[in-house]
């Protein structure tokens, strides 16, 4: 693998690739992090319409495969975090890839680990591997990427359920929310990344190679095994966001009982000694035991409130 500059554009890595039967080498050629100017040059060096390759610029852009002469475009999206711990996120960018008769090239809005990897282990084979070979290769590693980040996406999905257990904060609701979000995405950019490579699978560029087209199929099965995660995993943290809800409602309203019913227990024992701290004549006000005697009988009266309240489990 060798760091080059490409007539102008920070091209990140250069692979050369196995030459075609006339001996001509083909290369995986990586444009990392390019300005929109830089994408209308390299546009006009591929002989590709630009706004093919603005479209990796914008963040939103949804995944699609389009046929321009001998170049078939793709983008694709692929997971990415955007947040470090201990409180991660995630989310999916845009990536294009560009396969010529003689070159892959790869534009990346954003550094991709796994990508700079893949490249470094082809640099390292003893053999090049072929252009279309060197394609499939490059959709594993996205299905694959997608896997590990659902893998650390449920790892954090225990952390925060058993945060929740301890302590209900907000906080945490609001972590669970962030990576029902995350998922949620994942599922959307997942189904449209297997609907491109299930186009992808009826071209002449990988149905006349078996091998090829075998390697592009083990990815589009990951791809949609990643699918059936990211949904399982939404209807998870759903489920459980309602079932938190139900139980932190539940539990507002047996503390709102409690208090109620203590308050009751509480009145009973004060009103009888309020009553007769009134500046009014009232009966017996004269008499020596009338202080104790209300105040007795307010305390057994509360008790036997307490005990009616006790039995229902209302304290």
């Amino acid at each position: 693998m060798q760091e080059r500059k490409h007539d102008g554009l920070d091209a990140g890595a250069e692979i050369p690739l196995s030459p075609d039967p006339t001996g001509k080498e083909r290369r995986w050629l990586s444009i990392s992090q390019p300005e929109p100017a830089e994408l209308g040059r390299l546009g006009q060096q591929l002989g590709v319409d630009p706004g093919f390759l603005g479209d990796t610029l914008d963040r939103h852009e949804r995944p699609s495969l389009h046929r321009e002469g001998e170049t078939t475009i793709l983008l694709l999206r692929v997971p990415r975090i955007s947040s470090a711990p201990p409180d991660p996120s995630w989310e999916t960018v845009p990536l294009g890839i560009l396969l010529q008769k003689w070159q892959l090239v790869t534009i990346e809005t954003r550094h991709f680990g796994f990508l700079e990897q893949l490249r470094v282990r082809l640099g390292k084979r003893a053999r090049r591997i072929r252009l279309r070979e060197a394609m499939a290769e490059l959709l594993q590693a996205i299905a694959q990427e997608y896997l590990r980040s659902l893998h650390q996406v449920k790892k954090e999905m225990d952390t925060v359920e058993h945060d929740l257990r301890a302590s209900q904060n907000n906080d945490d609701f609001y972590r669970m929310v962030s990576l029902q979000n995350a998922l949620t995405h994942f599922a959307a950019s997942l189904r449209g990344n297997i609907g491109v490579l299930q186009r992808l699978l009826q071209m002449p560029v990988f149905r006349d190679d078996q091998e090829d087209l075998e390697d592009v199929a083990d990815a589009l099965v990951d791809l949609q095994q990643a699918r059936e995660m990211a949904e399982l995993y939404a209807a998870t943290l759903t489920d459980l966001l309602d079932a938190y809800v139900g139980v932190l409602q539940n539990n507002i309203a047996n503390r709102v009982k409690k208090l109620t019913a203590w308050t009751v227990v509480l009145a009973v024992s004060l009103m009888s000694t309020s009553l007769y701290g009134m500046n009014v004549p009232l009966p017996w006000q004269h008499w020596p035991y009338i202080t104790p005697t209300l105040v007795g009988g307010g305390f057994l009266i509360a008790a036997a409130i307490y005990v009616y309240f006790r039995r229902h489990d209302w304290i």
